[in-house]
């Protein structure tokens, strides 16, 4: 609403701030519909076995980021409005001043307007994507429907599924192999396992992940009925088969996506952003991914990988054997 620039009482800037307050509520509801979207799409990922499934889900992902942030940036301004007026004294009116805030409420106008028809254009687009499970009828069936339908107070977000559509050959990425010293293959023989190292066999299609002396004690020390011995907890729970990861593009997304949510406790945005930036990343190996303990060390890894340097990565030593 544009304040008159010479009739201004307290009741017009109390309705203004009315106003904000429902163009806020509204930008956070689509927020908030965008975080729930986005999980439910990053969860999509993590399950898919197609590459071509995934890759289609990735760029709603950046779909939904774009959107997240102009709705974010939308919630900002407003907020900034809105001190805007708690700020003004009609003690000392100036009209300035709130022809100020008219030039600023219509560019967040207009802005907010082509945001919106942003937002709506890409959740239409979802529809492809999206499968609405209704509470049981007579029939017991599930129906596939538009994104919309989900304003039917039966259907709660909780019922959106994301779910696979395609059935394209996969492709195959190989990972980069690093050349290892010549008694690496005998460790791996021998079993003779070193701690803080990932050992990646071809020939027994698996990998032993990085462990260290103290964590294999502390935990058989405290579920010495779970484990037979320390060889025990090495296979049971640093031993991962490499079919794991036949999809390396869905894999480095899985990986990366549960290392930073899962175990850095970053935010559901800045850990699908990550997961989808190494989506892309042909060059690094999901198995590398598994291995780190947190971002942070993947952040080392992939700064060693970038400038050709990994000899000097000490986070863990990788081991291919040969």
């Amino acid at each position: 609403m544009i304040i008159p620039k010479f009739i201004i009482d307290q009741s017009i800037i109390n309705n203004e701030k009315v106003l904000l307050n429902n163009i806020l509520a509204q930008q956070r509801q689509l927020k908030q519909t965008l975080a729930l979207y986005l999980e439910k799409i990053s969860d999509g990922i993590y399950n898919a076995t197609d590459i071509q499934d995934s890759t289609s889900l990735v760029s709603c992902l950046n779909g939904i980021k774009k959107s997240f942030g102009n709705i974010k940036d939308n919630i900002n301004q407003i907020l900034e409005l809105k001190k805007y007026l708690d700020d003004s004294s009609l003690t000392s009116y100036d009209s300035s001043y709130f022809e100020n805030y008219n030039k600023k409420y219509m560019e967040l106008f207009e802005k907010i307007s082509e945001d919106n028809v942003f937002y709506y254009s890409f959740m239409e687009s979802l529809l492809k994507y999206m499968e609405v499970s209704f509470p049981e009828s007579s029939t017991n069936t599930s129906q596939i429907t538009n994104i919309n339908t989900t304003k039917d107070k039966d259907v709660k977000i909780e019922d959106v599924k994301v779910f696979s559509t395609n059935d394209f050959e996969k492709t195959a990425e190989q990972p980069i192999i690093e050349t290892n010293e010549s008694n690496d293959k005998e460790k791996l023989n021998s079993n003779k396992l070193h701690e803080r190292t990932l050992y990646v066999s071809s020939s027994h299609n698996n990998a032993v992940l990085p462990y260290s002396t103290i964590e294999l004690e502390r935990c058989f020390s405290t579920n010495p009925e779970k484990y037979n011995s320390i060889q025990d907890i090495i296979d049971k729970e640093y031993t991962v088969s490499l079919k794991k990861f036949h999809n390396p593009a869905i894999s480095r997304f899985k990986e990366t996506y549960n290392l930073a949510r899962n175990k850095s406790n970053f935010s559901l945005i800045k850990s699908f952003s990550l997961a989808c930036e190494l989506f892309f990343s042909s060059n690094v190996d999901p198995v590398i991914i598994r291995a780190c303990k947190n971002v942070n060390e993947l952040y080392i890894y992939l700064s060693c990988l970038e400038d050709n340097i990994l000899n000097e990565f000490k986070c863990f030593k990788i081991v291919y054997e040969s």
